[in-house]
């Protein structure tokens, strides 16, 4: 250490500021790297923290859902329930005999959970009337709890803004008969 500074005070005036201020650069992008690193610390900690309580709120209510799905499935008729064809032909002649020219989108996703397995499948409704698409819609939601609407998108229909174009969602729970 003497030995360096033996050289540090031996140098001239302007390449001791030279010296100083590489070290005060060195010192500045150490620090601004080290501050960048800390918020962002800081930040995972708080997400962590969050997704932490929300997570605990769940499980000590998890009592209260317990009982929500056994009150649910006590309420369901078993044979009321639809599977994945099932939804699909409800749905086909819901549609049918209201006179909405009903198309679906992909395959049926099924999502098993125990006492209950959940079909959803994708519609779409291109250029219907207004009032055979509303005497559709009072069709479905009849059928509540049995068919449910996940995602619900109604624009006017590209050329005729009497006509309607939809895009739903529908999904379906059926109750694991054993």
């Amino acid at each position: 250490m003497r030995t360096l500074r033996a050289y540090f005070l031996g140098l001239q005036l302007r390449e001791k500021l030279l010296l100083v201020a590489f070290a005060l650069l060195i010192v500045a992008i150490w620090g601004s790297n080290f501050n960048r690193r800390a918020w962002q610390f800081k930040r995972a900690v708080s997400s962590a923290t969050l997704d932490l309580s929300i997570q605990q709120k769940w499980l000590d209510s998890q009592e209260s859902i317990e009982a929500n799905v056994k009150k649910t499935a006590d309420g369901l008729v078993a044979t009321r329930t639809l599977d994945a064809s099932g939804l699909l032909a409800t749905v086909s002649s819901l549609a049918k005999e209201a006179g909405v020219p009903l198309v679906t989108l992909g395959e049926s996703r099924s999502e098993s959970s125990g006492q209950f397995n959940v079909h959803t499948r994708e519609f779409r409704i291109t250029g219907a009337d207004y009032a055979a698409f509303t005497k559709f819609y009072l069709a479905l939601e009849s059928r509540s709890p049995y068919i449910g609407i996940e995602h619900f998108t109604q624009l006017p229909a590209p050329g005729n803004p009497a006509l309607v174009t939809v895009s739903l969602t529908l999904s379906a729970p059926e109750v694991v008969r054993r």
